[in-house]
């Protein structure tokens, strides 16, 4: 923010944009309030059109008048800037959002889980001139993310908290990480709304940044996974980031997209096995993103949604909800490169 201001400075232009290029992927220190803090991007079509000859060429060409046909011209190239970059130019900026969400009341259950896919869940706004976010429902409210709500920063994610009685909002954004180098395109996004009166809430957890506008049509694509969540696990909150990982496959001919997660963690002072997930989803046509299910090697099962982000596809990013009895109210994140 502005000198003397007395806002915290990671709120500035330049913060903004150090943030947002971090390094760090963080820990799962605070995920026993995952409840409150549970994580948009632009999809742009550019479409070519063949110029249509007309008649006089098209008989001059079959009839030998030596006339050569036109080349088809070479597709203009799509430009991608990182996120890093869009937060480094001035100007307001929006992002939508492609994940899932689910409802519940805190300390008796969670359920109704749902994906939604990018322009239908919620919307990120940054207003520029007064270093704010604002979140839009799609059908439903706003919120205003001010520095003057900034609950918690790090080199990773920013998190932040507004009371509105009778409602308290939380919202927060996170870089992903992969061996300790943060993801170029992908972020992720959670919004959390709870109504005081009875501790009911509405959690929306999605993945946004800069969506691939120029999708591959033909061939496979894999993924090595970096994980962040939490799970309960014999009445205990376990951290899933240190210990776990995945992987996901994508054909792009056929629009079809499966993933493998393996989750363990530290019980006990020994790295224990938890459960497994598989998951499988669709590329929903004309867009990089994606919604499926999940099952577990528990039994139970879950959704997951996000997209792929960057030139071809070049990362992937998505968020999951899972609820089994080894696994219960289990969420997080997935993120990674291609190969």
């Amino acid at each position: 923010m502005r000198r003397g201001s007395g806002i915290p400075e990671i709120l500035s232009k330049k913060s903004v944009k150090e943030h947002l290029a971090s390094s760090a992927f963080g820990n799962c220190a605070d995920m026993n309030r995952s409840n409150l803090i549970v994580y948009v991007g632009t999809i742009m079509a550019m479409r070519f059109s063949a110029g249509v000859l007309s008649l006089g060429m098209m008989l001059t060409a079959c009839g030998g008048g030596g006339v050569n046909s036109t080349p088809t011209p070479t597709p203009t190239p799509v430009v991608y800037n990182t996120v890093a970059e869009l937060f480094a130019k001035p100007g307001d900026k929006s992002f939508q959002v492609s994940g899932v969400s689910w409802e519940g009341q805190l300390g008796v259950f969670q359920g109704g889980s749902h994906t939604f896919p990018f322009g239908d869940g919620f919307t990120i706004e940054f207003l520029d001139a007064d270093n704010t976010y604002r979140v839009s429902i799609k059908g439903g409210a706003t919120y205003d993310f001010t520095p003057s709500t900034l609950t918690m920063q790090s080199d990773d994610r920013v998190q932040y908290f507004l009371r509105s009685y009778p409602q308290q909002q939380s919202f927060e954004i996170a870089i992903p990480s992969v061996q300790n180098v943060p993801l170029s395109y992908t972020r992720f996004a959670t919004l959390s709304v709870i109504e005081e009166q009875n501790y009911t809430y509405t959690n929306y957890y999605g993945a946004w940044g800069v969506p691939t506008r120029d999708m591959p049509k033909t061939g496979t694509a894999t993924y090595d996974l970096a994980l962040f969540g939490a799970a309960t696990h014999d009445n205990v909150v376990l951290g899933l980031a240190k210990h776990s990982g995945g992987k996901l496959s994508a054909n792009f001919a056929s629009g079809a997209v499966t993933t493998d997660l393996s989750f363990s963690a530290e019980i006990n002072g020994n790295v224990t096995l938890i459960g497994t997930l598989t998951g499988n989803a669709t590329i929903a046509s004309g867009t990089s993103g994606f919604g499926g299910t999940l099952s577990g090697s528990d039994g139970g099962s879950g959704v997951f949604g996000g997209g792929f982000f960057g030139p071809k596809a070049a990362e992937v990013g998505y968020t999951w909800w899972y609820d089994g009895p080894e696994m219960h109210s289990s969420q997080g994140t997935a993120a990674g490169p291609k190969h």
